[in-house]
């Protein structure tokens, strides 16, 4: 197996891709070259140090922090706010990266808040290197397994069948469908005061 790190565009053929993952929203256009597989749960909240956290006590002063983005899903803030239901306005300042694990890196610096996936902050969550101080909510988009429309290779749907069997089995972050905070809540919890 090999394993190339892209986000850009790709064409199966020319690139000698078998099976690509890529984030995609389900009203996203049908592929008119891939057959779509999602195969885990989004789940996303904003994500910071703990020493920033601690400098942003409410939703207010954690929007006002700078955001940090990443170029693979830009539309992760905008996706967060749809089905939070919550509105931030615009930042005052934005920093983009070109992976979730240079952005996450930059969270855990402290250079801002990030829009952190499950499941690319679980372990940094769960550490307490990053804090969710307003929780994890299911997003719309889903992780998806894309192979050539009609044509993938037996290792490759034995890739994308793997791939489905863990997403199945990969828990819910703790604390993402409560609405209001749980007494003693921990960082992956929401916070008395964020909302």
């Amino acid at each position: 197996m090999r394993i190339v790190e892209s986000n850009g565009p790709f064409d199966f053929r020319a690139d000698g891709v078998d099976l690509a993952i890529r984030m995609r929203l389900p009203e996203a256009p049908p592929s008119h070259d891939a057959d779509v597989t999602p195969f885990l749960k989004h789940y996303v909240g904003p994500v910071v140090s703990p020493a920033l956290a601690a400098q942003a006590p409410d939703l207010a002063s954690l929007a006002a922090l700078p955001r940090l983005h990443t170029r693979s899903f830009f539309e992760s803030w905008s996706e967060w706010e749809a089905a939070s239901g919550m509105t931030l306005g615009p930042a005052a300042v934005n920093r983009e990266f070109d992976h979730y694990f240079y952005m996450l890196e930059a969270a855990a610096a402290g250079l801002g808040v990030a829009m952190g996936p499950w499941a690319f902050a679980g372990s940094d969550l769960a550490s307490g290197r990053l804090v969710a101080p307003i929780g994890l909510i299911p997003g719309r988009a889903e992780v998806c397994a894309l192979t050539p429309k009609g044509k993938a290779t037996k290792p490759a749907r034995r890739f994308r069948d793997w791939l489905s069997a863990e997403g199945a089995a990969t828990p819910a972050p703790p604390g993402s469908q409560q609405a209001r905070p749980a007494k003693g809540a921990n960082p992956l919890t929401l916070c008395p005061g964020a909302l």
